[in-house]
């Protein structure tokens, strides 16, 4: 299938081939259609007359409105929902403003510095707030004394004093202005003030459209203040749903001479004018013919029950031209999509009919298909390893997730670990997963911290404190960064603690060993010595005089290695590894704690604050007694696992390559765009 820019491709190739252009017109029944289509024909026709309008809501005077409208919108009470208010300042005209000594820079480096503070890019009070208020905004003295730094750097004199009379101006201009319009009175004197605002300080004048649009824009201006209802009141919404659809139903009107040169009209501007070739495109079903079939003042089961269906007389006037034009015509081209998604015009579907019954055959007339080359990327990117990554490799010290991480695609290892390549972190973003798990263990650690070297006594002071502690670590984790209907997040939450205080009195803990640990050391395997780090949750000596390793989990706890007999079995390819040890948390983490404590009987767990159905939430590595007699060979299993991964990662010949073979992991993936 074909979009406009390809369709205008198409025409392209079709107007090559017509010998007299001025005889010759293109018609378009979308409007929209025009910019990639002049962009296509300017560079080989030399004269072109365009007698159509261009949609106003395809202009970018449009999106700074409706940016602004949606602001205010979702606006609450003084505070503004800090996504919207961002792209209202992200606009390229409003962030090029010529305020400062009739000079842009000033004003887009405060906007990018404001943008870099609510996402936690620079350090400000500001980061993380999903509603923040002007005044806030204006009285954050440390955002200006960055966007000090920067102007200073790009050579621009400004002063503290004029970059917060810049902003204050600025918020007054996009967002308090609008806020108590209570008529369209009110609202035609903010929109002249603005409009004169951008026609003398923007570029707006830079992209011959634009002036065209501010100009109709003044008239719905003036239409609106000199209305009959303009002092009449009307809610702030209402006021920008109206101007809204008028802005939406307005055309701009192109400039040319229609007695020379290809001709590109719309269909009404075909009447009573006959051509020798004519190009009509988009010919597919809901855009030739245009039905609107939504009726804003009477339903559309009322007209035609008082006999009046203006779907099937606008379809008439519509088919009527189209005869017309091509009636007249010596050659006609018509291009249309065709795809899942689109399908031809029932115009030529007609045609197509009347030409089978003429000649009595199916095959009446041959459609002409339009190739475009692709160039696509290579279907796999391989990264060879030179001297300066083996070294680095050999010198690492890996951890049980960037292992994990090798096992399921070795490329995404080399950008994570070998390049340290990060997601850009947007604190604007809605808590997540990993912001929920990264918040539990933290919240434990805190709350059980008390306990080290004893055994935990859970009563209802306990329950008490761990909950009032909840309440204000949400607070000032969370509740600046949910929205009204997020509320849920929280009960969540709340519900999986409560279950889980009710979990612990049922196990057997004789004294919490350790929070948080981070253990570092080497692991002795037949051919390496591997470096490893890791950091475990939790350490638990029970009732029997053992210790358990705890790993919290908060999502799925489906990674738990199989058997090490099925492990051995199925060998220990990277693939086969990835299918039966699945992850080398648990077994790195029981080889550290082992280390640490030779004599003693040590076991590891998840323990999943989802379910505590089964086994109170915990899945064992060793389930049963026989895993403990067998524990040497099971290790020697593990160790023979990881060996096999570090070979393959130091391995000279090896390459980095993209593992694909799991569409949710590669869809998950951040770096999904530089590998494909």
């Amino acid at each position: 299938g074909f979009d406009q820019h390809s369709q205008a491709g198409a025409v392209r190739q079709i107007i090559q081939k017509v010998k007299d252009p001025d005889k010759t017109v293109i018609v378009l029944p979308d409007p929209q259609a025009v910019i990639p289509l002049v962009s296509e024909i300017s560079c080989f026709v030399e004269e072109f007359n365009i007698s159509m309008g261009y949609p106003l809501k395809r202009s970018s005077l449009y999106a700074v409105f409706t940016s602004i409208f949606k602001a205010q919108e979702t606006r609450n009470n003084q505070n503004y929902y800090a996504r919207d208010y961002l792209k209202v300042l992200s606009h390229p005209l409003i962030k090029n403003l010529k305020i400062i000594r009739n000079n842009p820079n000033a004003t887009r480096a405060l906007i990018h510095k404001i943008e870099e503070a609510l996402t936690g890019i620079i350090e400000t009070d500001l980061a993380g707030s999903l509603f923040v208020s002007l005044k806030g905004i204006e009285s954050c003295r440390r955002l200006f004394d960055f966007t000090l730094i920067t102007t200073k750097s790009m050579d621009v004199d400004v002063t503290y004093d004029e970059l917060k009379a810049l902003l204050t101006q600025v918020h007054e201009l996009l967002f308090t202005s609008w806020e108590n319009v209570g008529n369209f009175s009110e609202f035609s004197a903010r929109l002249d003030g603005f409009m004169q605002v951008l026609v003398e300080k923007s570029f707006l004048d830079n992209y011959p459209l634009n002036l065209k649009m501010a100009e109709r824009v003044f008239d719905i201006k003036d239409e609106l203040e000199l209305s009959s209802f303009r002092n009449e009141p009307f809610k702030l919404e209402d006021i920008f749903k109206i101007f809204d659809n008028k802005l939406e139903n307005e055309m701009i009107s192109f400039s040319g001479s229609p007695l020379k040169g290809l001709q590109i009209l719309g269909l009404l501007e075909t009447r009573a004018l006959n051509f020798e070739n004519v190009i009509i495109m988009d010919v597919n079903e809901a855009v030739f013919p245009k039905l609107n079939i939504y009726e804003p003042l009477i339903p559309r089961e009322i007209m035609i029950s008082l006999g009046l269906n203006r779907l099937e007389k606008d379809e008439e006037i519509q088919r009527y031209q189209f005869r017309r034009l091509i009636a007249q015509a010596k050659n006609v081209y018509l291009v249309y999509a065709q795809n899942d998604k689109s399908e031809k015009s029932r115009f030529i579907e007609e045609l197509i009919w009347e030409r089978q019954k003429k000649e009595n055959k199916l095959d009446v007339l041959a459609e002409s298909k339009v190739r475009f080359n692709v160039r696509v990327l290579p279907e796999r990117l391989q990264i060879k390893k030179n001297k300066k990554v083996l070294r680095f490799l050999e010198n690492d010290r890996y951890s049980a997730s960037s292992l994990d991480t090798y096992l399921h695609c070795p490329l995404r290892f080399y950008y994570q670990y070998v390049l340290d390549l990060e997601e850009k972190e947007d604190l604007l973003q809605e808590p997540e997963a990993r912001d929920v798990g990264n918040f539990l263990h933290e919240l434990l650690e805190e709350v059980f911290a008390k306990f080290i070297h004893k055994k935990p006594v859970l009563d209802e002071k306990f329950e008490t404190g761990l909950f009032n502690l909840f309440e204000d670590k949400f607070s000032q984790d969370f509740a600046r960064k949910m929205r009204s209907d997020s509320f849920l997040l929280k009960e969540i939450i709340m519900f999986r603690l409560k279950n889980f205080v009710q979990n612990e009195r049922k196990r057997e803990i004789k004294q919490i060993i350790s929070l948080e640990k981070k253990i570092e050391d080497r692991i002795a395997l037949s051919r390496y010595s591997l470096r490893i780090k890791a950091r475990v949750d939790r350490i638990d000596r029970l009732a029997d005089n053992s210790i358990l390793v705890i790993d919290y989990k908060t999502g799925s706890a489906d990674i738990l290695p199989d058997d090490a007999v099925k492990i051995k079995n199925d060998g220990f390819s990277r693939q086969a590894l990835k299918e039966r040890m699945k992850s080398f948390q648990l077994p790195i983490y029981l080889l550290l704690v082992d280390m640490l404590y030779p004599k003693e009987r040590t076991n590891a767990c998840l323990y999943s604050l989802r379910d505590f159905k089964n086994e109170l939430g915990l899945k064992m590595l060793f389930k049963k007694e026989e895993h403990f007699r067998n524990k040497e060979e099971i290790i020697a299993v593990y160790k023979q696992a990881l060996e096999s991964i570090i070979e393959e990662i130091l391995d000279p010949s090896g390459v980095f390559k993209a593992d694909d073979s799991s569409e949710h992991y590669c869809g998950l993936c951040p770096f999904f765009y530089l590998c494909r």
